[in-house]
């Protein structure tokens, strides 16, 4: 699926949260959210295609997320 939205079957492997906002390494790629979580768009400026996110550390100021390239 190439929608840019979170599947709800997609496998995530990390979840991170700060305020509003949410991220979260599935399978495909790494998605955030800015409203709780109600809905998704997946990231794709910077991060290798359908790299999926392993590790997240957030802060209000700052997202760092560790991806996995996939072979």
């Amino acid at each position: 699926d190439d929608s840019g939205e979170l599947l709800a079957e997609a496998p995530i492997w990390e979840l991170a949260a700060v305020d509003d906002r949410a991220f979260v390494g599935a399978s495909k790629g790494i998605y955030y959210s800015e409203d709780a979580a109600r809905t998704w768009t997946r990231a794709r400026t910077g991060l290798p295609a359908e790299s999926p996110g392993m590790a997240f550390l957030l802060n209000r100021d700052l997202v760092l997320a560790s991806t996995r390239i996939k072979d």
